[in-house]
C-alpha cells in the first residue's frame, strides 16, 4: 500500500482542500486589484501657465509661441550647453515669457502625483541662467 502524506491525517486533508479552494478566489481578488481601475490611477498635477505674472518688480507676459528671437536664444543656449540637448526634462516646446528690458524665460513644466516640477532657462543681461524647482514656477525664484 502506498503511503501519502495527505492520506495520513484527515486534518491535513481539510487544510489542503481549504487552500485549494481558496487559491482561485485569491487569484480573482488579485486580478481585480490590478485591473487598472480608473479611480485608483494616479493623475499628475498639472499647472496652467498664467498670461501675466510679476516677480521682483519684473512683469512677465506669456507668448503664444516661440518667435524667431526666442529660437535664436535657445539655439545659443544649447550650443553653449550641448549636454542638455538630449535631456528628458527639456522635451517639447517650452512656455515662453517675455519680460522687461529684453528678458526671456523658457519654462518646461512636468507633473508628478503631488506637484509640478519645472525647469527654466532665463536670459537676462546677455547671460543665461538655469532655474529649477517644484510647485508653481511663476514667481517662486528671484531674478
Amino acid at each position: 500500500m502506498k503511503y501519502s502524506f495527505y492520506e495520513s491525517s484527515s486534518a491535513y486533508k481539510r487544510v489542503f482542500v481549504f487552500f485549494r479552494c481558496l487559491l482561485p478566489f485569491v487569484g480573482i481578488v488579485l486580478a481585480a486589484g490590478c485591473s487598472g481601475d480608473v479611480a485608483s490611477e494616479i493623475i499628475p498635477v498639472t499647472l496652467q501657465p498664467p498670461e501675466v505674472f510679476e516677480f521682483n518688480r519684473v512683469k512677465w507676459r506669456r507668448e503664444d509661441s516661440l518667435g524667431q528671437s526666442d529660437t535664436r536664444l535657445l539655439s545659443r543656449f544649447f550650443k553653449m550647453n550641448p549636454s542638455m540637448i538630449d535631456s528628458p526634462v527639456l522635451e517639447g516646446t517650452p512656455t515662453v515669457y517675455h519680460g522687461t528690458r529684453n528678458r526671456r524665460r523658457f519654462y518646461w513644466v512636468s507633473g508628478t502625483a503631488t506637484q509640478p516640477l519645472w525647469l527654466c532657462v532665463q536670459y537676462k543681461k546677455g547671460a543665461f541662467q538655469l532655474l529649477e524647482g517644484h510647485g508653481s514656477p511663476y514667481g517662486n525664484r528671484s531674478d
